[in-house]
């Protein structure tokens, strides 16, 4: 698998470098530090995978995989980031991420959501799962039993 880093936080850059050094199936390809660098390097070097911060300077993780999905459909994109609220997490569901991990998730959770997202899976980090399920559950009906008929 190939693999480009998005992320702007060098210590976090290094770590993520480290970690996927020790993986024999993962290539590293290249690190960006913002999103538009982001696309353009995914435009240039068309890794199988995307790892991609949210927080990111100039163009966000968000609308950087918007972009990339756009361009380059077939590329994976595995969401990595502290961003937990049900807005960071539908959007970039919506703008075709096809895993999402926090940031603080132990590196075998990190290496299961990029095999799945390269196997054409979906991946939610235990913490946005819920986010998702509730965003997904029909409204709740509003009953007033105070106009209830009395039973015959």
């Amino acid at each position: 698998m190939r693999v480009l880093i998005v992320e702007d936080d060098p210590m976090m850059q290094l770590g993520l470098e480290q970690v996927l050094s020790d993986c024999p199936d993962i290539t590293l390809v290249g690190i960006a530090e913002d999103g538009y660098l982001g696309v353009e390097a995914a435009k240039e070097k068309k890794p199988d995978i995307v790892i991609m911060d949210i927080g990111l300077p100039r163009l966000d993780g968000i609308a950087a995989t918007k972009q990339i999905k756009e361009i380059l459909p077939e590329i994976r994109v595995v969401m990595l980031t502290s961003h937990t609220a049900e807005t960071e997490v539908l959007a970039s569901l919506s703008s075709g991420a096809d895993a999402y991990c926090v940031k603080g998730a132990s590196v075998d959770s990190l290496i299961v959501a990029i095999q799945a997202a390269y196997e054409g899976a979906t991946y939610l980090d235990p913490q946005v799962a819920r986010v998702v399920m509730e965003h997904l559950k029909p409204p709740t009906p509003q009953t007033n039993l105070g106009t209830l008929s009395p039973a015959s």
